[in-house]
């Protein structure tokens, strides 16, 4: 094993992103996919998304083409099999601000992923197919890592995951109409609406707490 694979794989983890720079030829995003080896080559696979199957095969590179990713930097990254395209940051986790809209979009790109892979005639939609399946697993868990960031800091939840519904000013007067019982409430409707009793449950609250206190009447 060379000297040299310690102090590179510290500084180049393997599947960790690199730039790869040649003499007159502009830099190229490639992944990582070993330690220098004795002749001093490292095998890559470039990360462009617009290369052809064949230019986005692992190749060895020399080791000293090999540097860091700028700070900041974006990829782009092929996210479906009909070549449609998306920006991500690197190794920043998403950070959704409405917790109810991302969670539907995690529930497509987890439909996304389990869905059957199409039957491909040529080796190469086989492998554009993976690619994609690939890509939106790792959407799924960069944008999921964000979410559960959020959702656990701010110790919310979407409201799919909710035991209780926030009510509206709107709704109140209808169900007050319906359990006239709940008027006795008054602001109590919504938080308890909200901690997760039905207005049904809060309906017969109100009548176990009145007759408690019409049966202490009469004894008094």
């Amino acid at each position: 094993m060379p000297l040299t694979a310690p102090p590179f794989a510290e500084r180049f983890p393997v599947h960790s992103q690199a730039m790869w720079k040649r003499e007159g030829e502009p830099a190229q995003p490639v992944t990582i996919l070993g330690w220098p080896l004795a002749d001093g080559t490292v095998r890559v696979r470039p990360a462009d998304a617009h290369l052809s199957y064949a230019q986005s095969l692992e190749q060895p590179v020399p080791a000293g083409e090999i540097h860091p990713t700028p700070e900041g930097s974006t990829t782009t990254v092929t996210t479906r099999p009909d070549n449609g395209e998306k920006t991500m940051p690197q190794n920043t986790p998403t950070q959704p601000t409405d917790l109810d809209k991302e969670l539907e979009e995690l529930r497509k790109l987890a439909a996304k992923v389990r869905a059957p892979l199409p039957v491909a005639s040529e080796t190469w939609e086989a492998v554009k197919a993976l690619e994609a399946r690939a890509m939106a697993g790792w959407e799924l868990a960069d944008r999921f890592a964000g979410f559960d960031a959020v959702a656990t800091g701010s110790r919310r939840a979407p409201s799919a995951w909710r035991i209780g519904r926030e009510l509206s000013d709107e709704e109140i007067p209808a169900l007050t109409e319906r359990f006239p019982e709940l008027e006795a409430l008054g602001g109590w409707v919504k938080s308890l609406s909200a901690a997760g009793f039905a207005p049904f449950q809060m309906a017969n609250l109100v009548r176990k707490v009145q007759a408690h206190g019409a049966a202490g009447g009469d004894e008094s």
